[in-house]
C-alpha cells in the first residue's frame, strides 16, 4: 500500500513531496524501495530534519497500524490524510486524520471515517456508515447503509455487509463473506451467509450468538453509534468544507498528501503554492458538503 500511495502523489498531483520510507528493520536502511530511500526507523522522526514531515501509515494489518499510530501520537507526530481524486466522496462525509481513501472508493453520504483507516480500491461505504479507527476495508468490500465497523476490524476483499449491521472491534470478515447479522468483537466470520470459525462447531456458533446478543443489548440506542466506532464528529468549526470527489483540502493546513508504509512526506505545492510547516493544531476532521 505504501508504494501505491507514493505513486498517487506523482500521478494525481496530490501536492506533497515523498521523502522516502521508514522501516524498523535495520537491514533495509540506506536501501531503496520503488526508487525512494529507506530513511531509517521510527527514530528518524525524532531528528531535526523531520520537523515539517507528516506520516502516512499504510500498513495493511489493523493491529500493526494502530501500534504505529500510538507511537506517533505519543511523540506528537502528525499523520497525513490521503484521498485519491478518483474516489467518490458524497455530501457530509467526514474523513479524520491519517485516513487513506484509495482510487475508485465510494463514500455515498453522511459517512464518518475514523483515524488511520484504509478504504481500499473499489470499496464502498453506504449512507450513515461509521467506520472506526485503524479499520482495513479490502478492495471491493461493500458496506450498505447504516453499517458500523468497530476500530481495528478487518473486512476482507469482496465482502458484502447488509444494511444496519454492526461489526465489532477487532473482528475479521473473510474474503467474499456475506454478512447478514451483527458480528461480535474479536470474532472471525466467513462464508455465505457469514458464520463464525475458530473451532468448537456448534458450541462456537452458540457462543458467537450469545456474544452478538450481549453486544447488541449493550450498544442499543442510548449510546451514540458514532462513539461506538471511535470516530466521533469534528469539533464545531474545526472542519473545512470541500467539493465532492476532491482530495482533502483545508483552509489552514492542506492535507492533500500521501506516502508509503510509515512514509515521510514533506508538504509542498499546497493551496497557496507554498510549503507549509507543522504549526498550530490540526482540525480533527475534514467534511465534504
Amino acid at each position: 500500500m505504501g508504494r501505491e500511495a507514493a505513486a498517487w502523489l506523482a500521478d494525481a498531483g496530490l501536492g506533497a513531496a515523498v521523502l522516502g520510507f521508514l522501516d524498523d528493520d535495520v537491514a533495509t536502511h540506506r536501501t531503496q524501495v520503488a526508487g525512494l530511500p529507506v530513511l531509517g526507523g521510527r527514530q528518524w522522526l525524532e531528528e531535526d530534519d523531520s520537523a515539517d514531515v507528516e506520516v502516512v501509515v499504510a500498513l495493511g494489518g489493523p493491529a500493526a497500524r494502530a501500534g504505529v499510530v500510538d507511537h506517533l501520537d505519543a511523540h506528537g507526530v502528525r499523520m497525513a490524510t490521503v484521498v485519491h481524486p478518483s474516489a467518490s466522496i458524497g455530501p457530509r462525509c467526514e474523513v479524520r486524520e491519517g485516513a487513506i481513501v484509495c482510487p475508485g472508493a465510494v463514500l455515498t453520504c453522511d459517512v464518518t471515517l475514523g483515524r488511520a483507516l484504509i478504504v481500499n480500491y473499489g470499496a464502498m461505504v453506504g449512507h450513515d456508515g461509521v467506520v472506526g479507527d485503524a479499520v482495513f476495508l479490502a478492495p471491493g468490500a461493500h458496506l450498505a447503509g447504516n453499517v458500523t465497523v468497530g476500530e481495528r476490524a478487518d473486512v476482507g476483499i469482496g465482502a458484502s455487509v447488509i444494511q444496519g449491521v454492526r461489526i465489532g472491534e477487532r473482528a475479521v470478515v473473510g474474503a467474499g463473506t456475506v454478512v447478514i447479522r451483527d458480528v461480535a468483537p474479536d470474532s472471525t466470520v466467513v462464508g455465505v451467509p457469514a458464520r463464525p470459525i475458530g473451532g468448537g462447531g456448534r458450541e462456537a456458533a452458540q457462543r458467537q450468538a450469545a456474544q452478538q446478543a450481549e453486544w447488541r443489548e449493550a450498544t442499543r440506542p442510548g449510546a451514540a453509534r458514532r462513539s461506538d466506532a471511535g470516530a466521533g464528529p469534528a469539533e464545531p468549526g474545526a472542519a473545512g468544507t470541500h467539493g465532492p470527489g476532491q482530495a482533502v483540502r483545508r483552509r489552514d493546513a492542506d492535507l492533500d498528501r500521501g506516502g508509503a508504509p510509515r512514509a515521510g512526506v514533506r508538504r509542498a505545492g499546497l493551496a497557496r503554492a507554498a510549503g507549509v510547516r507543522r504549526t498550530g493544531a490540526v482540525p480533527p476532521a475534514s467534511t465534504w458538503s
